[in-house]
């Protein structure tokens, strides 16, 4: 038994492309931070979920891809705005 995401997800034989992808966000975000697997793979399944409608209406990949791409960039500047500078050096 383990809680740690990125442990479950190595030890699954995945086939499904969608399952594959999330797999691999998963061993990305081990890889480069150790932690936080979780949280993106259910970021990606959420977000490969409201994509889903879309693909089936017929509404092209790039199409998809475009706002997708904007939304993140919208997400990044809205984060910048409401993000407060830390004084390393302060120890309060």
């Amino acid at each position: 038994m383990s809680h740690d995401g990125a442990t479950l997800l190595k030890l699954l034989d995945i086939v499904h492309p969608a399952a594959r992808t999330l797999v691999d966000i998963a061993r990305a975000q081990d890889a480069e931070v150790g932690d936080g697997t979780t949280s993106v793979t259910l970021l990606a399944a959420e977000i490969l979920k409201e994509m889903r409608p879309y693909i089936e209406e017929g509404v092209g990949v790039y199409t998809i891809i475009k706002g997708l791409r904007e939304g993140r960039n919208l997400a990044m500047k809205k984060l910048e705005e409401i993000s407060v500078q830390i004084d390393k050096s302060d120890p309060a």
